[in-house]
């Protein structure tokens, strides 16, 4: 069960990464600007007591081996085959290049992957409800650490899969309403609102441009 917690805190770290790397590179620059103001501070205290360089030496050492423990960290969690490596599968629905909610899923399995120099990610897309036990069962058996399903349209072989391969994380976006598993990180969007504001949106256009249709 800890585990379990485990990967699913990591997953969400997951999700969150790219959106905050802006974020981080700023925070850095910033540690470095304090590290340049505090070294300039130590310099001229020390001026007149020529003998305290070990405290340049300790800054400097600090700060090498921070992104590496993250990466060993998310390979330690998620690593199912004990490869040294996390390998990602995308079963999609629909096209991985459909330029919109299936290609943003590849791509973020992509990014994500060589960001953390891991293995390229296992695709398999276009797949409809009748074979969506089978497509996923034949990702789960070549080595995949962790398994995204996009989306509920593919998911019912769910309950099955998660029990028949329980070392894969899996992750789906199935929507509200899907029902919880143990072995599954969910999103559960509902995507009522984004259609409405979508709807209203639409029908400003069409009122500005005298229209009745798109």
């Amino acid at each position: 069960m800890e585990g379990n917690v485990s990967k699913f805190k990591w997953m969400m770290t997951v999700l969150l990464a790219l959106s905050m790397i802006a974020a981080a590179c700023g925070d850095d620059d910033d540690a470095d600007e304090a590290a340049s103001d505090s070294a300039s501070t130590v310099e001229e205290e020390n001026e007149d007591s020529a003998g305290e360089e070990p405290a340049e030496q300790e800054e400097a050492v600090e700060e090498e081996p921070v992104v590496e423990v993250e990466t060993n960290e998310l390979v330690a969690a998620f690593d199912a085959n004990g490869d040294g490596t996390i390998t990602i599968g995308v079963a999609a629905a629909g096209p991985r290049d459909d330029n919109g909610y299936y290609q943003s899923l590849v791509n973020f399995a992509e990014d994500f992957s060589a960001d953390n120099g891991f293995a390229p990610p296992i695709v398999s897309d276009n797949i409809g409800p009748a074979e969506a036990a089978q497509a996923m069962s034949d990702l789960a058996q070549q080595g995949v650490d962790i398994l995204m399903v996009g989306a509920s349209e593919i998911a019912e072989p769910l309950p099955e899969l998660t029990e028949q391969f329980p070392d894969i994380f899996w992750y789906c976006n199935c929507g509200a309403g899907f029902q919880e598993l143990p072995g599954l990180a969910q999103a559960t969007d509902w995507g009522a609102a984004v259609h409405y504001t979508a709807g209203v949106a639409m029908g400003a256009v069409l009122q500005e441009q005298g229209s009745t249709s798109a």
